[in-house]
């Protein structure tokens, strides 16, 4: 995966970096742009060492595959927080994990369209598969046929 780089202000959800990151990421042809984004805090979304924005899309040119929504997620608004992981090197795990072993067919995990870390200082921007259209079951929410499933795919 090509190297992305992030500003320092991580002002990284403008239209520029979007296109930038999304190219060098070969997700977003030469030709195309993101033309407009509109950033929604996931204040809800159970983040705790992480900041989580739903990102609204508009793209100019063939955009290929790319969805309206994505799912963004950077290091902690919370400073404490944000140094437990970086001092842990939680982030860069993460990272990582998106950029080495997500893509595999082992578990389904969601698709991966930018995974940019900035090893000095652990900052990262996550761009991930919005699957707000999924149901998340808490415990007992599942019915034996589904729990089953899962268990099998969580074995394979």
């Amino acid at each position: 995966m090509r190297e992305i780089s992030i500003p320092p202000d991580l002002n990284v959800l403008t239209t520029g970096w979007l296109t930038y990151a999304l190219r060098q990421a070969g997700r977003l042809p030469p030709a195309a742009n993101v033309s407009r984004v509109r950033r929604e805090a996931m204040t809800d979304a159970k983040a705790v060492y992480g900041s989580l924005h739903r990102l609204h899309l508009e793209y100019s040119g063939d955009h290929g595959q790319l969805p309206p929504t994505m799912i963004a997620k950077l290091p902690s608004d919370n400073p404490a927080a944000a140094a437990i992981m970086r001092r842990r090197r939680d982030y860069r795990t993460e990272v990582r994990f998106y950029q080495e072993i997500a893509d595999s067919d082992e578990v389904r995990t969601p698709v991966c369209y930018v995974a940019a870390l900035d090893e000095e200082d652990d900052r990262f921007v996550l761009l991930l598969e919005d699957l707000s259209a999924c149901r998340q079951a808490a415990n007992g929410e599942l019915s034996i046929a589904e729990t089953m499933a899962v268990t099998r795919a969580l074995a394979a």
